[in-house]
């Protein structure tokens, strides 16, 4: 049987193998190495990426909340003027330069000054007129605790009031016919017919029939008792213009829209007329409100109440004051009647508002009880029929209408940013 001897390996071949394993260790170890360096600059960066955006929103959060609280306290210091808004902190109805920068290194919404501590922001405001509507142009740089990071946002804004300057034309405006089963008395706008020299009183303006009979009197604010138009048989200053006999020429009728000829003029949308939006969008006009969400009724009216309330339905207890002629109200009633019991007075406009108008009756009959004043005007986008069975004015008064469009308090004018001029750098 044959036998073999494994054959020991040399020393040559032992050394060779301990290179190579040193080797191939050593590629490993540096491969390794520059896979940890790598990973570990890459973790660096991405720190870094992560820090440069915490310190960017940082800065652009500031930015942001810098745009806001500039409008709102430029907002607190306008006034309107002919239509427009004017820059005015102390009131005297006369624009002020603007300061540049409007406000400078404020380091929270609340204004407080320079702290090393905090993010802080510098606004700016410029102005243009563009078709006789001045636009004023925000612009805030926000800067992050350690001012490493800045942020800037800008927006275009115009301001304008709730009515859009608007004034009715008449103390009674209805979109449809009127039928008056109650005693309604009117004191009319002695200048409300337009392109007129004489006999220019407009007391009632409808798109419809009015019917008058004995139910509707009308005069100048003469012959006004506070209540209603005077007797005719006691009318010595010859104030009343429409009663039961005679009705007057400041009786508007039948004046619905159109472009033909002779052209209607009552307006084509009522809601339109007052705020300056279709009557489509009446949800941009109600976010307007100064009235709470639960406050969808007339039961929290007082004479401290201002600006607009929109309500789902609206019946004012006795001898109620609503508004005041230098802080007026506008109260929308929204397809639902409006109603007042005996005594209330309401300074500034009552829309009666139907959000799918027409000009035969679709809100049922207001009612206002005996001695039911409104001081200003009463407004109507569907047919009106109401009254009830008792006496009640309307009473137009240029000063609480001139208040609606005058007033610089916050309840009377509102922000409105227009439409992709937001932009940030």
């Amino acid at each position: 049987m044959l036998k073999f001897k494994q054959k020991e390996p040399s020393f040559t071949y032992l050394r060779q193998a301990g290179v190579v394993t040193l080797i191939v260790t050593l590629v490993l170890l540096i491969t390794l190495t520059l896979i940890v360096a790598f990973a570990t600059r890459v973790g660096l960066f991405d720190l870094r990426m992560a820090a440069n955006e915490s310190r960017y929103r940082e800065a652009f959060s500031i930015a942001e909340g810098g745009l806001d609280f500039a409008i709102e306290q430029f907002a607190q210091n306008t006034t309107p003027l002919n239509g427009n808004y004017i820059y005015d902190p102390d009131g005297n109805g006369t624009a002020d330069t603007i300061p540049d920068p409007f406000l400078k290194d404020l380091n929270s919404i609340g204004g407080v000054a320079i702290n090393t501590q905090k993010a802080r922001f510098t606004a700016t405001v410029t102005e243009k007129t563009v078709k006789g509507v001045t636009v004023f142009t925000f612009s805030s740089t926000g800067q992050s605790i350690d001012r490493s990071a800045k942020a800037t946002v800008s927006k275009q804004i115009i301001m304008r009031g709730i009515t859009n300057g608007q004034i009715p034309n008449a103390p009674v405006m209805i979109d449809g016919k009127i039928d008056v089963t109650g005693n309604m008395h009117v004191v009319a706008n002695p200048n409300g017919a337009k392109n007129c020299t004489q006999d220019c009183a407009v007391s009632v303006w409808t798109s419809g029939a009015v019917a008058v009979g004995n139910s509707i009197s009308t005069c100048y604010l003469q012959g006004y008792t506070g209540t209603q138009c005077q007797n005719p048989a006691l009318d010595l200053t010859h104030s009343q213009i429409t009663n039961s006999a005679d009705k007057g020429l400041d009786i508007i009728q039948n004046d619905s829209y159109t472009s033909a000829d002779p052209a209607g003029n009552f307006p084509p949308d009522l809601f339109a007329y007052l705020f300056g939006v279709p009557y489509t969008e009446w949800p941009s006009i109600k976010a307007l409100k100064t009235n709470t969400d639960t406050q969808t009724t007339c039961a929290h009216l007082t004479v401290g109440s201002q600006g607009l309330h929109w309500l789902e339905s609206c019946s004012i207890a006795a001898n109620t004051k609503v508004g005041s002629i230098e802080n007026p109200v506008i109260l929308v009633v929204h397809n639902k009647p409006f109603k007042s019991a005996d005594g209330v007075v309401v300074n500034g406009i009552v829309f009666v508002f139907d959000d799918t108008p027409s000009n035969t009756l679709t809100v049922s009959r207001s009612d206002l009880s005996d001695g039911s004043v409104i001081n200003g005007s009463l407004l109507s986008n569907t047919a009106f029929n109401g009254g009830g069975n008792s006496t009640f004015a309307v009473v137009y008064n240029p000063d609480v209408l001139s208040s609606l469009v005058n007033n610089t308090g916050s309840a009377y004018k509102t922000v409105a940013t227009i439409p992709g001029s937001w932009q940030d750098f």
